[in-house]
């Protein structure tokens, strides 16, 4: 009986540890999520401010189109 007692305490820890490892991905997950959006808006802005006719250059188009495709 106490083997058994022994057992679920021990799943009931690794479910813990599990679970804690989980929101702690999360949290980085949604950090680094962040800074992908602010460098996306940083690269906007770049192209837009440098007026460059970026819509006739494939390079920089694939890029400005590109953008809207990487998850936020």
């Amino acid at each position: 009986m106490q083997e058994i007692n022994t057992l679920k305490q021990m799943g009931e820890n690794q479910g813990k540890a599990q679970k804690q490892a989980m929101e702690r991905a999360e949290e980085i997950l949604q950090k680094y999520k962040k800074m992908v959006l602010i460098s996306q808006n940083v690269l906007r802005g770049i192209i837009l401010a440098s007026r460059i006719n970026w819509f006739d250059d494939p390079k920089l188009r694939d890029i400005a189109m590109g953008l809207e495709s990487i998850p936020n």
